[in-house]
């Protein structure tokens, strides 16, 4: 086998900054034949790496996140060099473009050769959950008894949606997940907590 390089990206509660987690792992017989080191590559023969982003499936690169060239190398002085397990690559790198489903496109570079990640895929919704979380608060801590009802139906709502747009991201249909999605901050926009006593 060669090289396949591996990552996971999450987002922040606040959808301002992402963290990426270098998952490659050393190489492993029987177990993790793509990793570091044997006869692939490991983190030291790279002269290049970088991750690209792009809007789910379309071609055009969003961001270019570098990892090493000559300048910078996120790689040397992480435990297990050249041949790290699991380490946190990136950390609260600022993120502006949004929420929705996000393609990440991990490429390493040793000399001529290419080293290519699969694709990875991330769905994105922090407001919507954010949503969630501040109806949970208000359910709690509301005391008008004649709000209970409106603000677990409206908190059922959001959760059916979160459902439907992790559904819809299982499934590979993007375009039903940016609806829903929209959809949510619709109806996410249209909460209003006056606080207690107040109508």
């Amino acid at each position: 086998m060669s090289l396949v390089p591996k990552l996971s990206v999450s987002i922040s509660n606040s959808g301002n900054s992402i963290d990426i987690l270098e998952k490659t792992g050393p190489y492993v017989i029987n177990i993790n034949t793509e990793g570091w080191g044997n006869t692939n590559p490991t983190a030291a023969d790279i002269d290049f790496a970088f991750i690209e982003v792009f809007k789910n499936e379309n071609t055009t690169v969003l961001d270019t996140i570098a990892l090493k060239n000559p300048s910078l190398n996120l790689y040397s002085n992480v435990a297990g060099y050249p041949v790290p397990a699991e380490f946190p690559i990136i950390e609260a790198k600022p993120w502006q473009l949004g929420e929705g489903v996000f393609r990440f496109k991990y490429k390493i570079y040793v000399g001529t050769a290419i080293f290519l990640g699969v694709d990875t895929f991330e769905l994105f919704m922090p407001s919507l959950c954010n949503c969630r979380d501040k109806l949970i608060q208000m359910l709690i801590e509301t005391c008008e008894s004649y709000k209970l009802k409106e603000i677990k139906d409206l908190l059922d709502q959001v959760e059916i949606l979160i459902y439907g747009a992790n559904a819809a991201f299982t499934a590979g249909d993007f375009n039903a997940v940016d609806n829903i999605l929209a959809n949510g901050a619709l109806l996410c926009a249209s909460i209003t907590d006056c606080g207690c006593g107040c109508k």
